[in-house]
C-alpha cells in the first residue's frame, strides 16, 4: 500500500515536471535575466547619473518586468513544489524506517520547508528592487513574510503535535 501511493507520488511529480517545467524554467530564467541586469547594470548606472528620480524609475520598471515574469511561472511553481514535498515526505518516511509521524504529516511538514525556503528566496531577489524604490519599503514587505513563516511553522508544528 505505502510502495503504490510512493509510486504515485513519483509519477505526479513526473506529469507535473512534463507539464509545468518547462514554462516554469522559462518565466523564471527570464525573470533572473531581468533581475541581473536590473540590479547589476541599470540601478548601479541609474544612481550615477541621478540620486532620486532616475533610480526609482529604473527600478519601478525593472521591478514590474521582474514581477509579470515571477507571477507567470507561479502556478506551475506551485504545482511542482507541492509535488515534489509529497516525494520528499515518501523519501523522508522510506528512509526512517521508525518515523513517528504519518505521511500526511510529513507532507504538511515538506511543503512548509519548501515553500518557507521559496519565499525567503523570493523575498531576497525582490529587497534590492524595492530598496531601490523607497529604502524601507523593503522592511515594510519583510514583516508579512515574516509573520506568514511563523504562520507556517505553527501550522507545521501544530499538525505534527495534533496528528492531523
Amino acid at each position: 500500500m505505502m510502495e503504490k501511493r510512493e509510486s504515485e507520488a513519483h509519477a505526479r511529480l513526473a506529469d507535473v515536471m512534463k507539464e509545468h517545467l518547462p514554462n516554469t524554467f522559462t518565466n523564471f530564467s527570464t525573470a533572473v535575466l531581468i533581475w541581473l541586469f536590473g540590479v547589476l547594470v541599470y540601478l548601479p548606472l541609474a544612481h550615477r547619473i541621478e540620486s532620486i528620480e532616475v533610480p526609482l524609475i529604473c527600478g519601478l520598471t525593472v521591478l514590474i518586468g521582474f514581477s509579470v515574469f515571477v507571477f507567470r511561472g507561479f502556478d506551475g511553481f506551485r504545482r511542482l513544489l507541492d509535488a515534489g514535498s509529497d516525494v520528499l515526505a515518501y523519501e523522508y518516511r522510506q528512509r526512517r524506517e521508525k518515523a513517528k509521524f504519518s505521511i500526511d504529516q510529513l507532507k504538511t511538514v515538506a511543503r512548509c520547508i519548501v515553500y518557507v525556503v521559496a519565499v525567503l528566496i523570493i523575498y531576497g531577489l525582490y529587497s534590492p528592487l524595492l530598496a531601490a524604490i523607497y529604502p524601507s519599503l523593503s522592511g515594510l514587505v519583510f514583516i508579512p513574510v515574516i509573520l506568514w513563516i511563523f504562520w507556517m511553522i505553527f501550522k507545521s508544528v501544530t499538525t505534527l503535535t495534533t496528528g492531523e
